[in-house]
């Protein structure tokens, strides 16, 4: 199935992951994809490498066309030469124009390969390593697209800490007001206060590290994608329902892996050069045609053509050591494509193990988020009443936020790394997630 209607899958995928109100205007996860395929330098960069491959595909087969040249000399010679001919019926001479004063030649010649094997093989060789351009390039995009996803939801995760700071400040400044207050009635120790105050302080410098996440985060998906990131962020909401089976991912086929074809492609194109090496041994068959006009005649008639085929051996002994030396670089380039298919097998295995284990984060911090809301609850009211401390109350409110961040980042890691799985295992992704 083709990438647009991959994506066009994911997208439905995606609403389970995050759900964007209309009020925010942050844009989809696709959008930024789309702007990266334009925009983004590694996806340039590979276009104009994969442009350069196909470049040099034409010029492997150009060396195989008819070479053409055209050649005119002007030679001023000090003495003419002249001889008279008789002419057959006896009737008298003519003048042959052996070598003149002014001597115009032009040449017309056209060279073409009949044989050459060798040619032939670095144009199999140009064409694997296009091949191998084109499948980079995909795999670059794929690669893109996962870096873009990445920042993405750091962006959402950002936010979302940047509202858990602001909810746990004005708590923080609550406390303070309320915390002043009995110290003015002579229910609070000036400890209280001090403490209270510096709770404040402490959540405006996690609310400034959050924003300040934001904001590098931001700039980041902006560079990756090409696109200023509008302000905002969807609320991160994700589903904890488990993936398909590891062994249904790990039916992928792998030869159609990007990265994969890309080794194999890179494997084939050093057995064509080694090829090609020894090929060099075979001799070469070639037709040449040519035309000359000239005002040195002599005896002949002008113009005049000479057709030739000529056959052209060359024994050279750096041959059979350049040979062996493409060999052993096609064994090493198939290793690399061996390696591929392995980490592309570990590549999901990793992804679809850290999905299990975000589950189980996500769950885990569902409950301590539920745990410590409520003993904050409880710490307040208990101190309200006189029967704890305001240490405790900032010790349950700490406990709150810092269960709320764990949270959001296992909530953002989990979201993510469905995609990373996706994406590594270039899936067609259905409403449920499942390949």
């Amino acid at each position: 199935m083709s990438e647009r209607s991959r994506i066009h899958g994911f997208l439905t995928f995606l609403g389970t992951l995050a759900v964007a109100s209309p009020s925010l205007a942050l844009e989809p996860l696709s959008v930024y994809w789309s702007f990266a395929e334009q925009n983004n330098f590694d996806e340039r960069e590979a276009h104009l490498l994969r442009e350069q491959r196909e470049d040099e595909v034409s010029r492997a087969w150009w060396k195989l066309a008819p070479t053409l040249s055209v050649t005119a000399t002007y030679t001023r010679n000090q003495y003419e030469s002249i001889a008279r001919v008789p002419l057959a019926d006896g009737s008298g001479v003519r003048e042959a124009v052996i070598l003149p004063n002014d001597q115009r030649d032009l040449y017309l010649s056209a060279s073409v390969p009949l044989v050459d094997v060798a040619s032939w093989e670095r144009i199999g060789a140009a064409k694997r390593t296009r091949e191998a351009a084109e499948a980079r390039t995909e795999a670059t995009r794929l690669s893109i697209k996962e870096r873009v996803a990445a920042t993405y939801f750091n962006v959402i995760g950002a936010e979302a800490l940047s509202s858990a700071a602001r909810r746990s400040l004005s708590a923080a400044e609550k406390n303070l007001s309320f915390v002043q207050t009995r110290s003015g009635a002579g229910l609070a120790q000036e400890l209280d206060v001090r403490r209270a105050s510096a709770e404040v302080e402490r959540n405006h410098q996690a609310l400034a590290d959050a924003e300040l996440q934001a904001i590098k985060y931001r700039k980041t998906l902006a560079t990756l994608s090409g696109k200023e990131v509008s302000p905002g962020a969807p609320t991160l909401s994700v589903s904890l329902e488990p993936e398909a089976p590891l062994v249904t991912w790990q039916s992928t086929n792998f030869e159609t892996l990007p990265l994969v074809r890309a080794a194999d492609a890179d494997a084939r194109a050093m057995r064509r050069e080694a090829s090609a090496s020894l090929s060099a041994l075979i001799p070469t068959i070639t037709a040449t045609g040519q035309e000359r006009f000239t005002n040195a005649v002599g005896f002949g008639q002008a113009p005049y053509y000479a057709l030739a085929v000529s056959a052209a051996f060359k024994l050279d002994p750096t041959t059979f050591s350049s040979a062996a030396a493409q060999r052993s670089a096609a064994g090493a380039a198939q290793v690399r494509a061996d390696a591929a298919r392995q980490q592309a097998f570990d590549r999901i295995h990793d992804a679809w193990h850290d999905i299990q284990a975000f589950v189980q984060k996500s769950k885990a911090a569902r409950a301590e988020v539920e745990a410590t809301q409520l003993a904050s609850k409880v710490a307040k009211q208990r101190y309200e009443s006189g029967t704890a401390t305001f240490l405790d109350v900032v010790t349950a409110e700490r406990d709150a936020f810092r269960a709320e961040v764990a949270r959001i980042q296992a909530d953002a890691s989990l979201a993510f790394a469905r995609i990373a799985l996706r994406l590594s295992a270039n899936h067609t992704v259905t409403e449920k997630g499942s390949p």
